[in-house]
Formats: C-alpha cells, sequence, structure tokens
C-alpha cells in the first residue's frame, strides 16, 4: 500500500492493524525538512503495541557519546538535523526503540552483530560503519525479543 508522511489519512489507512511497526525511513539531501517528523507522528498515532526506529548515531540523545568530530559533521546537515531529533523524540516518548547508526555500508550480514545501549556506546573519534544490513537485522531481532521502551540502541558489526 501506498502512503505519504504528509497524508495522515494515507498514513492511518497503511498502517492500521500493525502490532509492530519498523521503519527506515529517510530523506535525500536537497529534501525539505519535515518529513521524518511527520512519519514519527503518523507511526505513534497508528498506535502499534511497538515502534522501532532507525536514527542517526552523533543525533540528539547519542550526541554527546559520538564526540565532537562527529557532532560538527551533522551540523552540515542544517535543518535536517531537527528533523531527525524531532523524530527520534517523538518515537521514544511514545516508548519506541530507536537505533543510532553510524555511517552506513552496502556490506555483508554481520555475524557477530550486537546491539548495545547508548550507555555501552564505543567511544571513538568517528563512528564505526555498519552494513544496512546488520541493522536491519537487529531492528528485526529487536521487534522480536524488544528491550526496553524509550531507549536508543547502537546496531555494531561485532
Amino acid at each position: 500500500m501506498k502512503a505519504d508522511v504528509h497524508d495522515p489519512d494515507s498514513m492511518s489507512s497503511a498502517l492500521a492493524g500493525s502490532s509492530v511497526i519498523l521503519s527506515g525511513l529517510g530523506i535525500a539531501g536537497g529534501d525539505d525538512p519535515g518529513a521524518l517528523a511527520a512519519g514519527a507522528r503518523s507511526v505513534i498515532a497508528a498506535r502499534p503495541r511497538l515502534v522501532v526506529w532507525l536514527g542517526a548515531y552523533g543525533t540528539g540523545r547519542s550526541a554527546p557519546a559520538a564526540g565532537v568530530l562527529t557532532r560538527n559533521l551533522l551540523r552540515m546537515l542544517g535543518p535536517q538535523l531537527a528533523d531527525k531529533v524531532a523524530a527520534d523524540t517523538i518515537v521514544l516518548d511514545a516508548g519506541g526503540i530507536v537505533f543510532h547508526a553510524g555511517p552506513l555500508s552496502n556490506g555483508a550480514l554481520s555475524a557477530t552483530r550486537r546491539a548495545v545501549g547508548l550507555d555501552r556506546a564505543p567511544r571513538r573519534p568517528f563512528p564505526a560503519r555498519v552494513s544496512r544490513a546488520t541493522v536491519a537485522a537487529l531492528m528485526l531481532d529487536e521487534a522480536e525479543n524488544p528491550g526496553e521502551p524509550g531507549t536508543i540502541r547502537i546496531p555494531l558489526q561485532r
């Protein structure tokens, strides 16, 4: 089913009856900000039992753990950064779980993958790359065995 985050009725129809929603919603360079927060509001309005949302490491609540270099690089996102933070906050405040991934790669699924809480995020000058396949698998793992509501998880290759 096709839906548009800026059309609450289409989102409501698309998400009706969903007990778990996994979102990898993103925006392309040059897109106007607002799509992520609109998507988060629509997802929460569907009242699923669980939302597992993909965010970006170094934004919002993970900014202090990411370090100065990463925070400065992410400032280049301009208004899109505020949209990312707003979307994460909406999901977290509703009890969802947000994955803050570092730079994504097209690499293979990691057999040694794991997700850690924000308090156990590796301290590095720049976050480690993680494959999209690994992040997807970890988000699915979280959907099947959810951790603490309203928390941030960091996906790691090993």
